[in-house]
């Protein structure tokens, strides 16, 4: 069982709302968000799982009202008279412990304003999507790229967030995928993560099976599923 750092906690009680020692026990909190209209969220971590929905819901369901675990959806959908399509589905990885992975530091360099035009390269070979997720740039606070020969290709960098949460962002060329480039680069910003005293944090989509294998491989702990659930507006 992944012991987690207790800023971790603190963390998603502020994103969510909720106390952070509700993470300890697991069950089910409901809130209305008026922002929402057409679709709800499912935040499903530690056993915890918190439901932002449309504040026009609100009167029709309680905490108390809804099964917790696999059977939520369903439960949700019943109660709130509407049917449920996945529209995505985040995942959130943490570092429980210090990183004991080798960081490759013969191909792996911090990259500087000079490499812009290196990283323009690598970016232009990925797709919009890919970029978006892993928010790589060259004036990162920590940025640092994988070298074959010349060739930059992947990068990785640190975006601090609260609570000392290091958000790791990488990226790899696509000729050159598959050589765990980005497990190498994921190591080695992990390790200067565990320098500044903060937590790993490593967010991904599920549709990307090369990115979640990174965290998995890397040793990184699930932490947090993002779902959102959209229905037909009234």
């Amino acid at each position: 069982m992944a012991v987690w750092d207790s800023r971790i906690f603190q963390h998603w009680g502020e994103q969510l709302g909720v106390d952070a020692a509700l993470f300890l026990a697991p069950g089910v909190t409901v809130h209305a968000d008026p922002e929402m209209t057409d679709k709800l969220i499912v935040f499903d971590g530690a056993g915890r799982q918190t439901v932002l929905l449309p504040s026009r819901f609100a009167e029709r369901l309680t905490s108390d009202d809804l099964p917790a675990g696999d059977a939520l959806i369903a439960g949700l959908s019943a109660r709130l008279g509407v049917s449920l399509e996945l529209a995505w589905r985040d995942y959130y990885f943490y570092a429980t412990a210090p990183c004991d992975l080798p960081c490759h530091a013969e191909r792996i360099r911090p990259l500087t304003a000079a490499d812009a035009p290196l990283l323009a390269d690598l970016q232009a070979a990925c797709d919009a999507s890919e970029l978006q997720l892993s928010k790589v740039n060259i004036d990162d606070p920590y940025i640092v790229g994988y070298f074959d020969g010349a060739l930059l290709a992947g990068a990785g960098s640190l975006l601090l967030g609260e609570h000392d949460l290091y958000d790791i962002g990488v990226l790899t060329h696509p000729d050159h995928r598959k050589r765990g480039i980005g497990a190498a680069l994921t190591a080695c910003l992990w390790r200067e993560i565990d320098l500044r005293g903060g937590v790993a944090q490593y967010v991904t989509i599920a549709e990307n099976y090369g990115s979640v294998g990174v965290a998995r491989r890397c040793g990184l702990a699930l932490f947090m599923t993002e779902e959102g659930w959209s229905f037909p507006t009234p």
